[in-house]
C-alpha cells in the first residue's frame, strides 16, 4: 500500500526550500525524499515542477510519474479530473487544486503510510497544509493504481464508429479514384478518336522502327488503342478477317491511312493484335509495323 501526500505552502519558493532542508537532514536510507517533487506557480499562472538531480538508483516511481500525475491532477479538463478522481477520489483532487492558487507552493511525496504518518506532523510544523489521499487498501501500489487511471480506454462504440468512418473514407476514396480512372479513359477515347496523327507523331514512329532494325529487330509495335475504337471490338482481328481495317477509327484508322498509301508500297506490312485483357475480354489492340520482306495481300495481316 501507499499514498500521495501533499504539503501546501504559503511563498512560491517555500516548498523547495523544505525540500531541501528535509533532504539534507533525512537517513540514508530515505530515498523516498529524492524522489519527491517541489511545485510552484509563476507570476505568469504556469506551474514549475523542480526534482532532485540525482534521484536513488533504486527507484520506486517510473520516469515521468510526477509529471504525469500533476498534469491531470491540476488540469480542470472533466477528463482529466474524472482519471485522477478514480485513483485519489475527488476530495483530495478538488483540494489540492484549490490550495494551489497565486503565490504558493507544494511538496509531493509517494510515501507508505508509515512514512506519512511520520512526515505529516514535520511538515505541518514547517507551516503546511497537509493534505493525504489515503493507501489503497487494495493490495495495488498506488503507481499501479494510478497507471491503470490514467489509461484511456474508449467506448466500444467509439472504436465502431472509428472503423465505419474509415471504411466510409475508402470507399469514397475508391469511387474517386473509379470516377478519375473513368475520366482519363473518356479523354483518352475522346483524343484518341480524333482521325488526326501529326506528321512529327508519323515521324517519330519511323525513327523508333530504324532504331530498331539497328537493333536486329524485323517489327514493331508502333499504336496501341482501346478496343472502344474498333466497331466490333476487335472481333474481326480475333477471327483473322482479312477485312479488319475497316473496323478502324481515330487515330488507329489514321494511320492505316498513312500505311495504305505510304508504307505498303514500300513493302511493309501492318498486323493487328491483342495488346491486353480485362477479365478474359480484349481491352487493348496494337498495330505492328513489318518490315521482314514477306508480302500480303497488300501487305495486310492479322495476328
Amino acid at each position: 500500500m501507499s499514498e500521495i501526500l501533499a504539503a501546501v505552502f504559503e511563498g512560491a519558493t517555500t516548498a523547495a526550500r523544505v525540500l531541501e532542508r528535509l533532504r539534507r537532514g533525512a537517513a540514508p536510507g530515505a530515498g523516498w525524499l529524492q524522489e519527491a517533487c517541489a511545485l510552484r506557480r509563476e507570476p505568469d499562472g504556469r506551474l514549475r515542477l523542480e526534482e532532485a538531480l540525482h534521484p536513488p538508483a533504486a527507484r520506486r516511481l517510473p520516469h515521468g510519474f510526477w509529471h504525469r500525475l500533476l498534469a491531470h491532477l491540476l488540469d480542470r479538463e472533466q477528463g482529466s479530473i474524472d482519471k485522477t478522481a478514480r485513483c485519489f477520489g475527488p476530495a483530495f483532487c478538488e483540494a489540492v487544486a484549490e490550495a494551489l492558487g497565486p503565490d504558493r507552493s507544494a511538496i509531493f511525496l509517494h510515501l507508505e503510510p508509515a512514512e506519512a504518518d511520520a512526515l505529516e506532523p514535520v511538515l505541518a510544523a514547517e507551516g503546511a497544509r497537509v493534505l493525504r489521499t489515503g493507501p489503497t487498501g487494495d493490495g495495488r501500489t498506488l503507481v499501479e493504481k494510478l497507471e491503470e487511471a490514467l489509461v484511456e480506454v474508449p467506448p466500444a462504440s467509439a472504436l465502431a464508429r472509428l472503423a465505419e468512418a474509415v471504411e466510409l473514407e475508402r470507399l469514397r476514396e475508391a469511387r474517386a479514384r473509379q470516377r478519375a480512372a473513368e475520366e482519363a479513359r473518356r479523354l483518352e477515347l475522346e483524343r484518341q478518336r480524333a482521325e488526326t496523327l501529326a506528321p512529327s507523331e508519323i515521324e517519330a514512329i519511323l525513327r523508333r522502327c530504324a532504331e530498331a532494325a539497328r537493333h536486329g529487330a524485323k517489327k514493331l509495335q508502333v499504336l496501341t488503342f482501346p478496343a472502344e475504337l474498333l466497331d466490333d471490338r476487335g472481333r474481326r482481328i480475333l477471327a483473322h478477317e482479312p477485312d479488319w481495317p475497316t473496323t478502324l477509327s481515330g487515330r488507329p484508322k489514321a494511320f492505316h491511312r498513312f500505311f495504305e498509301t505510304r508504307l505498303a508500297p514500300l513493302g511493309y506490312r501492318l498486323e493487328a493484335e491483342v495488346a491486353s485483357f480485362e477479365d478474359g475480354v480484349p481491352a487493348s489492340f496494337a498495330l505492328w509495323l513489318d518490315w521482314s520482306g514477306a508480302g500480303g495481300a497488300r501487305g495486310l495481316e492479322q495476328a
